[in-house]
């Protein structure tokens, strides 16, 4: 995962990532909206209840609580598209 300065995040507890309790300590009152915004995410199921996956856990963190996240550019969407057209997919035959 990467590392950030001032990290909120504690390393996760479990292989797969994070349980329920351990974010349940860091998050608090977020975590009702952490469960809302993992709606219809994967996560899996540990022993002791739900594991969430540390890239799901990460922007979650980043963008709701940290909000280090920003909406891309309209030139930035513009590149990301441009891309997918030159390397030909998204082309039905």
């Amino acid at each position: 995962m990467t590392s950030h300065a001032a990290d909120p995040l504690p390393e996760p507890d479990h292989e797969l990532g994070y349980s329920e309790e351990l974010l349940n300590g860091v998050l608090g009152d977020r975590m009702s909206r952490f469960h809302e915004y993992m709606m219809l995410k994967a996560h899996a199921m540990g022993p002791n209840g739900p594991v969430y996956f540390p890239s799901d856990v990460r922007r979650f963190v980043d963008f709701y609580v940290t909000r280090t996240a920003r909406p891309l550019t309209e030139g930035e969407v513009r590149a990301l598209f441009d891309t997918w057209e030159a390397e030909g997919r998204g082309k039905v035959d």
